[in-house]
């Protein structure tokens, strides 16, 4: 996985900004099934093996591409899938409370910027009263100033 943020790093450093509605406005379905499956497809087309082999190409790609590891002479293409000169990948760190060279989630970027109340307890016992109450309070009309 990672072409969402490999994605997100090369629009952003292109210069494009990001934007969450505060209702869904669209939805990815998950779910495979009754439909057809890019690895099986591939597999069938290319012959096994193949699958692993641009899948470890795309890591080390990605890897490249965040700073964590090589140098870009060593990835064949990655001029091609490269970030942008608009901002730097610094920038989107920053913007996203992340530091991909040592692969950390900083902790202003853990709860969002939430209290601790506004996710649902782990715990079975509080599961079901935590998921109403957030629900009730996601539901309600803010407070008037």
């Amino acid at each position: 996985f990672g072409e969402e943020q490999a994605m997100a790093a090369r629009l952003f450093t292109h210069g494009f900004d990001f934007f969450t509605p505060t209702t869904a406005v669209l939805y990815h379905k998950w779910s495979r099934q009754g439909r057809p499956d890019f690895k099986r497809d591939h597999a069938r087309i290319h012959g096994p093996g193949v699958q692993t082999e641009l899948r470890e190409q795309s890591l080390r790609r990605l890897e490249v591409l965040f700073g964590q590891v090589g140098d870009a002479q060593t990835v064949p293409d990655l001029q091609r899938f490269a970030l942008g000169i608009e901002r730097t990948l610094s920038d989107f760190e920053h913007q996203l409370g992340v530091d991909f060279k040592r692969r950390l989630v900083l902790p202003p970027a853990r709860d969002a910027g939430l209290d601790q109340d506004a996710f649902l307890s782990t715990s079975s016992q509080n599961a079901a009263s935590g998921a109403l109450a957030l629900v009730a309070r996601l539901h309600s009309p803010a407070p008037a100033h």
